[in-house]
């Protein structure tokens, strides 16, 4: 339902209730640093049989970015 905005109203007070945004949800981690993880491996477009998603190679999560959305990881070989 729309807001009527009249005399003696407080604009502000509305303004901020109607257009400004919540703050953004904490976004928990899944891994933590010292973990040992795969990647998904490079997928061509028209790829056809049974092939391997991930890569041999095992790497080291070395660094958890928590502050954006979607959480950040670094890695080291």
């Amino acid at each position: 339902m729309p807001t009527k905005i009249g005399d003696g109203d407080d604009v502000q007070r509305l303004w901020i209730q109607k257009f400004e945004r919540e703050t953004p949800k904490t976004v928990q981690s899944t891994l933590k640093v010292g973990d040992y993880v795969r990647m998904v491996g490079p997928r061509r477009v028209f790829a056809r049989g049974c092939h391997e998603r991930w890569t041999k190679e095992l790497f080291v999560v070395t660094k958890v970015e928590t502050g954006a959305v979607p959480v950040t990881y670094r890695f080291k070989i």
